[in-house]
């Protein structure tokens, strides 16, 4: 065999060696591809098989989770029994029993209930102190891997002891005002709840910008009174309380909220004027909003500022309510910032003073031009 034969035969040699070592190795990984194709298969239908051949667990089944009560008296003690029921093949345990609160008291006859058994659960209600749509829940912890927590409703109308019309002074928006006269009042009517030996008594405040007065009393059982929210009240937000009380009740007093938000009577906008960056040589002016929310018409008396390059004035847009502040800058010398203040003096029509506003302006010098 010559020299060039012996290695063609060489070459044949490895490429068979080659080739049956890449069958095999596709052959290998086709049985691997399809050993695990087949190894998934057999988990999902032994999960389907197991879920239609039904796995024993326990299953929680309730029995009118919600239980809607009629109107009750304040006072009473409310006692609602719930039916824990379990429709599974393992024994149910109640693990925990969460009330939201401590007016709540949830007894379970048994923690564990065997296939096919039910027990109750006894939730007692404490409405001392509630009046009003009332909405409590317990919270049921189970091995039920279905339904591992339940919760249970309760709710109901509560009449109170001591029925309040309105149950809250809301005066809403209140103009502010140096009046000692000024103010606004609403009525309020205190009823003792029928069947009930009690008796309303003193009426009071401790704020200073209350007043209580009594329109009439009915035996004791009808009080109808007028409270009225003086107009010095400051500026803000208002929260107090009217307290009512009671004799011969559980509840020895009831509270009256009361609200009300302040406001000026002289409303400018923007509260703070800004001209910017203020120009070196011209003029440059900005307006204001002026609102007069009292209840008499008023009129601009004057504008003026406390700084020499400003001038102020006003004109009328909507007589005696709305005003339109008008405030000029005019550099006469090098120009400087700006932190200065206008004052804007406001009267009745017979121009008498009535009220007095500051309203702050100020202004960045522009750069030199040498800078």
């Amino acid at each position: 065999m010559t020299r060039h034969s012996q290695r063609n035969a060489i070459g044949h040699n490895l490429r068979c060696v080659l080739m049956r070592r890449l069958l095999l190795g596709l052959v290998v990984f086709r049985w691997s591809a399809i050993s695990l194709v087949l190894a998934n298969l057999y988990f999902c239908v032994a999960v389907l098989v197991g879920a239609s051949s039904g796995v024993a667990a326990p299953r929680l089944d309730i029995l009118n989770p919600i239980f809607e009560f009629d109107t009750i008296p304040q006072g009473k003690q409310l006692e609602h029994k719930y039916i824990l029921r379990n429709i599974g093949d393992e024994d149910l345990e109640i693990q925990r029993i969460v009330p939201a609160c401590g007016c709540t008291v949830p007894e379970l006859d048994e923690s564990r209930i065997e296939p096919g058994a039910e027990t109750v659960l006894s939730v007692q209600l404490d409405t001392r102190g509630m009046y009003g749509r009332k909405e409590k829940t317990v919270r049921l912890y189970t091995n039920d891997p279905q339904l591992p927590t339940a919760l249970l409703t309760l709710r109901g109308e509560i009449e109170p002891e001591v029925l309040v019309e309105p149950y809250r002074l809301d005066f809403g928006d209140v103009v502010h005002s140096t009046d000692p006269e000024a103010g606004i009042e609403q009525g309020v009517t205190i009823r003792i709840r029928d069947g009930l030996r009690a008796r309303i008594g003193e009426l009071s405040t401790r704020s200073k910008w209350l007043e209580i007065k009594e329109t009439s009393r009915v035996k004791n059982r009808i009080v109808e009174a007028s409270v009225r929210l003086k107009g010095e009240v400051p500026i803000g937000e208002f929260r107090d309380r009217v307290v009512i009380r009671v004799t011969g009740a559980q509840q020895r007093t009831v509270n009256l909220p009361v609200y009300a938000s302040i406001q000026k009577q002289i409303e400018v906008e923007p509260p703070v004027l800004a001209f910017g960056v203020l120009p070196a040589t011209s003029s440059v002016q900005r307006e204001v909003k002026i609102s007069n929310r009292g209840k008499e018409p008023l009129k601009i008396l004057s504008m003026t500022s406390n700084h020499s390059d400003m001038s102020a004035f006003s004109e009328v847009v909507k007589a005696g309510r709305e005003f339109r502040g008008i405030v000029r800058y005019a550099p006469s010398k090098r120009n400087t910032d700006v932190k200065s203040t206008v004052t804007i003096i406001l009267g009745n029509l017979m121009g008498e003073p009535v009220d007095e506003v500051v309203l702050s302006v100020t202004g960045v010098a522009a750069p030199a031009k040498n800078e």
